[in-house]
């Protein structure tokens, strides 16, 4: 078994692993430290990037190599039910698939550790050093000179603002942003992927290393050496390292009942509303397949300018309290872009909502679309069959091999039969003259229609494939409630 030493090790590349390694990298320039990944280092698909298609990354085939999905007991409270929980795996952890929504809990949720060490006054400081937020130095709330991008959303269905992982449209790299983009100022650290945590190992009561895997787990290949461990796996594999390694319930190493125990898992109820009245000049923003013409549009505008309903997904939250007499706020309330209504029907900004009153106008948009296309290549028809019959007129005639090419030469039939005399030979050069200037233009003509009809098929051909992919998307998901 090989052996590596390092000084400090953080186990889990995922938000507070990547922190975490970057403070002690800058903290303790002297030290050797390694940050260890089970996922790979490959880039994440490009799927992954767009903000609005994240519901659908769980069940997407080309996105599972940077997951993972682990499936919980039958709990009683779920009617026998299993809960599946899906984890990110790769340089940024879970950041790779979450909702990329910035909140960071009210103050009750820290008081409520019971920890001074932990309290939201302790903690506020390390948030605002961390964010580069666009709202600015809104000190002591938000912080602009730290390296983690966060950003209003993009208001592109309702008046409202929430604080996101989102930059320029799209998914913000969290590996990328505390690690990547300063590795010049932390040589020191280095970062392990495709290396999964087995066991730490201990002796007594103080962790001196820890035994990794080749990130599938069949087999135990290294020993690293190390002063510290950071465990920073999130709140299923941290405890479930623990316990593997003897530290839990009835322990080899330390016996803490705890943990394991006590997990918090939010659950959510989508609420749909629909609108009978008051949508006049209201635009459909759902995602569905009877949208499909709007979310063409949609997917080109975000192609072109990473703008639009793709450039979004979380758009408004609130902290709200579930009855008047509670305390602190024990709720949360997100409004999204997948199914969503905005204008100015009623004589205000629409709230979100899922009717499709005007499904027929964006079917219209499609429909015109077509008939352009069509009347395009009509026009093109139109005129070949025009040139044709100036040819007959000026005394040629197309040849018949090639229907759509001419012949650089053509003789008059009638000029074939007619005299040999000085007006004939005149009327002949006359004639051929003209039938050569005609020639010149209907190949310059048929070389601006073939261009034309090459771009028509590419529009065509693009178009198409852009509704093949929204539809599959959408096809790809599992059956759910829309979402307010």
């Amino acid at each position: 078994m090989r052996t590596t030493a390092f000084d400090f090790i953080v186990l889990g590349a995922g938000a507070a692993g990547c922190a975490a390694a970057r403070a002690l990298a800058a903290k303790c320039p002297d030290a050797a430290i390694a940050l260890v990944e089970q996922g790979s280092r490959r880039h994440a698909v490009p799927m992954m990037q767009v903000p609005a298609l994240q519901p659908f990354i769980a069940t997407s085939g080309k996105c599972q190599p940077f997951l993972r999905h682990l499936v919980g007991q039958p709990e009683e409270n779920l009617g026998g039910r299993a809960l599946v929980h899906t984890r990110g795996s790769g340089l940024g952890g879970s950041t790779l698939c979450n909702d990329m929504r910035y909140l960071r809990g009210t103050a009750a949720d820290y008081a409520a550790w019971g920890d001074d060490a932990w309290s939201w006054d302790r903690m506020l400081p390390y948030f605002t050093a961390l964010e580069a937020n666009t709202r600015g130095a809104l000190r002591p709330v938000h912080g602009a000179d730290g390296p983690l991008p966060v950003s209003d959303a993009d208001r592109s269905s309702i008046d409202a603002s929430l604080n996101s992982h989102i930059q320029r449209g799209t998914r913000v790299g969290v590996f990328d942003a505390l690690i990547e983009e300063e590795q010049h100022r932390t040589p020191n650290l280095v970062v392990l992927t495709d290396t999964r945590a087995e066991q730490i190992v201990f002796e007594g009561r103080s962790a001196v290393g820890v035994l990794v895997s080749d990130g599938t787990g069949r087999r135990l290949s290294t020993r690293l050496d190390c002063g510290r461990v950071v465990l920073c796996l999130g709140a299923l594999e941290s405890p479930a390292l623990l316990q593997r390694s003897g530290v839990g319930k009835a322990g080899t190493v330390l016996d803490l009942p705890a943990v394991g125990q006590n997990l918090i898992q939010g659950c959510t109820a989508d609420i749909v509303f629909r609108a009978l009245t008051g949508m006049e000049g209201a635009t459909s923003r759902s995602l569905s397949a009877r949208n499909l013409p709007y979310l063409w549009q949609q997917w080109r505008e975000y192609q072109e300018e990473r703008t639009g309903v793709f450039a979004t997904l979380a758009e408004a939250g609130a902290f709200v309290r579930s009855r008047p007499t509670a305390a602190v706020p024990d709720l949360s309330s997100s409004s999204t872009a997948r199914r969503s209504w905005a204008g100015t029907g009623g004589g205000g900004p629409c709230a979100p909502w899922t009717a499709l009153e005007n499904e027929k106008d964006s079917n219209a948009q499609l429909r015109r679309k077509l008939e352009e296309s069509a009347k395009r290549e009509a026009v093109s028809e139109e005129l070949e069959r025009t040139l044709r019959r100036d040819l007959e007129v000026a005394g040629g005639t197309p040849a018949a091999a090639s229907p759509t090419r001419w012949p650089s030469t053509i003789r008059s039939g009638a000029a074939e039969r007619a005299d040999q005399g000085p007006a004939a030979a005149h009327r002949r050069r006359g004639g051929y003259t003209r039938v050569t200037e005609l020639n010149k233009q209907v190949e310059e003509l048929e070389g601006r229609a073939a261009a034309a009809n090459a771009a028509l098929r590419e529009e065509k051909e693009k178009f198409s494939q852009q509704l093949l992919v929204a539809h599959n998307a959408l096809r790809s998901s599992r059956p759910a409630t829309s979402s307010t």
